[in-house]
């Protein structure tokens, strides 16, 4: 069992969690933080347990609903599919776009590297040289 740090409404919390499951307790930490922060937001209730209860109610209303819902018919699932499909098409577009043509020609050679400076002559002419010890602004 691991724990894992969090804070509700700016009070810290020890929480254990079993190994594996921080992604998702962290998820439901958040969840319950936001239901927490509308709950005191919106000003009417001001006590931490009335607050906590409302949260916990709310978060389990949503998930009733979750397991109540109808699964989606198969139209819908074909519609979603549908449109997954259309999209993957348009970023296959995009890409094509953005790659050169399959026919590109693979025989040119690749440009020169550019020659080795010299260190030994010292910098370039055009590049200042430092007379002084630069010294970070106080």
């Amino acid at each position: 069992m691991s724990y894992m740090e969090c804070e509700l409404l700016g009070q810290s919390y020890t929480l254990a969690c079993p190994p594996g499951c921080e992604p998702m307790l962290r998820l439901a930490v958040q969840t319950v933080e936001d239901e927490l922060t509308a709950i005191r937001d919106a000003g009417k209730i001001k006590t931490r347990e009335r607050m906590a209860i409302l949260a916990a109610l709310n978060v389990a209303f949503r998930l009733a609903e979750q397991l109540v819902a109808p699964p989606p018919s198969p139209e819908e699932l074909l519609e979603g599919q549908q449109t997954d499909r259309a999209m993957i098409d348009l970023m296959i577009q995009q890409i094509d776009a953005a790659l050169p043509p399959a026919n590109w020609p693979t025989d040119i050679p690749p440009p020169p590297p550019p020659p080795e400076p010299d260190v030994r002559s010292g910098p370039p002419a055009d590049v200042p040289i430092l007379t002084t010890p630069w010294m970070p602004p106080t």
